[in-house]
């Protein structure tokens, strides 16, 4: 993932996305690698690059690899509901996630960010 994520600072979007997809594949039961790409495909700021639908397949096959465990994976599941205009459904997700978080943690302050954001009917972008 590191490959994808310096094209991603570089902002070639297009690399990243064939990095994430690649380690996507290469890992298919791998949590982080499925929520990573879930993650690009519902935050990039590159229009083309985003698919709600994929994102949200790949972000709830993320949080049942992580047994919904994981508050940042619940978190694209929620990102992925928003940038499918399903702001209702991110807003419920995300409460979920915040309530698995530990209060006053770095996630959990992110965690609520994105819960503005999905509350004003926003999707959330990687980079603002």
């Amino acid at each position: 993932l590191g490959a994808a994520r310096l094209f991603q600072r570089k902002h070639d979007y297009k690399s990243a996305e064939i990095e994430f997809r690649e380690t996507a594949q290469r890992f298919p039961r791998s949590a982080n690698a499925q929520n990573a790409l879930g993650w690009f495909l519902a935050t990039c700021p590159d229009r083309a690059r985003r698919n709600g639908r994929e994102a949200i397949s790949r972000a709830t096959l993320a949080c049942e690899l992580s047994k919904w465990n994981e508050p940042n994976y619940v978190d694209t599941l929620a990102a992925a509901q928003a940038e499918n205009g399903e702001f209702d459904r991110a807003v419920t997700y995300l409460a979920d996630a915040i309530s698995k978080s530990p209060p006053g943690s770095q996630d959990r302050g992110e965690l609520e960010k994105h819960l503005v954001y999905f509350k004003r009917r926003e999707p959330w972008r990687e980079i603002r």
